[in-house]
């Protein structure tokens, strides 16, 4: 059961903390080996549904690839997308159970 309070520093432990980049990591790993995921759409909507258990709206995946695709000439890179699941398990709404 996860505490609803809602802290700066959770927020701050969930962007700085090693535990939470590897866990990231992991989840952006086992997503690139899921073969059915060839869109990036599909890998963005797999992610809220692993880490948020529902699927991501249009404007979120629209935000997402936006935030993916930044500064990016070759696609996104692996590393993208564990930063993309480490700001997923930063936001509120893993953060606080309701």
């Amino acid at each position: 059961r996860r505490s609803v309070t809602n802290v700066p520093a959770q927020a701050l432990l969930m962007l700085n903390s090693p535990f939470v980049r590897e866990c990231a990591a992991s989840v952006a790993e086992k997503m690139l080996a899921t073969q059915k995921l060839q869109s990036e759409k599909k890998r963005v909507d797999w992610i809220y549904r692993t880490i948020l258990c529902r699927p991501s709206t249009s404007q979120e995946s629209n935000r997402a690839l936006a935030f993916l695709r930044n500064g990016t000439e070759g696609g996104i890179t692996k590393e993208g997308w564990s930063q993309f699941c480490q700001t997923m398990f930063a936001t509120s709404e893993f953060r606080i159970l309701n």
